[in-house]
């Protein structure tokens, strides 16, 4: 169940506190994450949930997001909506659009859990979400989410009167959430 702070820590959260993680190492396990991913085997699927359980570097985390994002696996979905509660939120916010890319009903969900992070950058994530996902439930549960940030209201209000550029790029500015 996703917590609305947006700050669950359990085991495989664990890799958030490895010091200096060597750079190949990082690249081994984005690898084998991929790997796994892209594999439709029983276990392959069983070891990316065991790695990601065990705890994985938030870089690799968010290559395998990625790469779902771009090859949905319902499959694995639970990983990815547990990803959506990842203490950071960088990871928190790949989670999410994966999460929004499975399906219209996924899509949807996520945008619910975006609207009521506690981090205004995952916000920001739910209104790109719903411009690429629209739906009447993203639409009230975006409604909603701004009726109670007033800031934020304006800041997206803003963004979206002033975007001179197209609106991938613009949503791109957006949707970069910091670690």
């Amino acid at each position: 169940m996703l917590r609305s702070t947006g700050a669950a820590m359990h085991p495989g959260h664990a890799a958030d506190a490895m010091p200096n993680v060597p750079e190949q190492a990082v690249s081994e396990v984005s690898a084998h994450l991929v790997g796994w991913l892209g594999d439709a085997s029983p276990a392959s699927q069983r070891a990316l949930r065991e790695r990601v359980r065990r705890g994985a570097p938030p870089t690799a985390l968010i290559a395998m997001l990625d790469a779902y994002r771009d090859a949905p696996r319902v499959e694995l979905l639970d990983v990815v909506v547990e990803l959506a509660s990842y203490r950071r939120a960088d990871v928190r916010g790949h989670a999410l659009q994966a999460w929004a890319a499975t399906s219209a009903a996924q899509a949807d969900r996520a945008i619910a859990a975006a609207t009521i992070d506690m981090d205004p950058a995952i916000r920001r994530v739910a209104w790109v979400l719903t411009r690429r996902h629209p739906s009447a439930a993203a639409q009230t549960h975006l409604r909603e989410m701004l009726a109670h940030d007033p800031e934020l209201a304006r800041e997206l209000e803003a963004a979206t009167a002033s975007a001179e550029v197209e609106d991938d790029v613009a949503d791109d500015e957006i949707l970069w959430v910091p670690e």
